[in-house]
């Protein structure tokens, strides 16, 4: 037994029966504490789609419990135990059907008692490609999420509330690919990452009919002359003469 406020070595030598006293003793410096300390998180990242990894800073001597909810941030049952490592990979997840939520906790195994971190809960993100848009939804907690980002291409997009569920980027170029990546931003810095998504845009367009059209027929021509609306979005026209394509023109503005 130390001291509550014990702060030293403790040395541990091994001595077999009828033997010589000549075994090394291994040294280690304690320093208990009143409290177990809050664990740290500092990130939780998607790397494929049924792997999370959990990184987190250790405190030296002190045991982990890792604990799991799936779809929620309140019903958690205990996953892994951890020590002197501070990462975590959990394993055979079906991201894309579910999320999943860790709280850390610090074990006092002469108490039984816990110490927990805020839950951290990754995303079930899924993007699907629309005419002249492409919509994004995902499912996670908000518990403790300050705002989540949207990338897009690596590249920050826009940022929402952390109740919000969906966006649709309409600002984009046809038959262009776009990968888009959710960041929920908790308190202190820590941050869980999200699956990249990614598709090829399209946008399918009818012209406007064509108003204002005239002939002038002149000997062995005809001169056609239309007006452009401005927002017409046609690129070219095709001119047909007794039911027969007769050619095409591209706009000229």
């Amino acid at each position: 037994s130390y001291p509550s406020s014990y702060n030293g070595n403790i040395s541990v030598k091994g001595l077999r029966l009828n033997t010589a006293n000549n075994c090394s003793p291994d040294v280690q410096l304690f320093h208990t504490l009143l409290t177990l300390p809050t664990p740290q998180l500092n990130s939780l990242t998607a790397i494929d789609a049924s792997n999370l990894q959990l990184l987190f800073t250790d405190k030296t001597n002190i045991e982990y419990k890792a604990k799991i909810a799936i779809n929620n941030s309140s019903t958690f049952q205990t996953y892994k135990t951890l020590y002197a490592v501070d990462t975590m990979n959990a394993t055979n997840l079906v991201l894309d059907n579910n999320y999943y939520c860790f709280q850390l906790n610090s074990y006092d195994p002469c108490a039984n008692t816990y110490t927990p971190a805020a839950p951290i809960c990754s995303q079930k993100f899924a993007m699907n490609v629309a005419n002249g848009e492409n919509d994004l939804s995902w499912q996670t907690s908000s518990l403790g999420v300050s705002n989540i980002q949207i990338k897009r291409n690596n590249a920050a997009l826009t940022s929402v509330s952390a109740t919000t569920t969906s966006y649709n980027d309409t600002d984009i170029y046809c038959k262009k690919n776009y990968c888009y990546q959710l960041v929920s931003n908790y308190g202190g810095g820590v941050i869980s990452t999200s699956l990249q998504k990614c598709g090829t845009s399209f946008k399918t367009q009818t012209p406007l009919g064509i108003d204002n059209t005239s002939i002038v027929v002149d000997g062995s021509k005809a001169d056609l002359v239309w007006l452009l609306s401005s927002t017409d979005s046609a690129s070219s026209y095709s001119i047909f003469h007794s039911g027969n394509l007769l050619t095409t023109t591209t706009i000229q503005q």
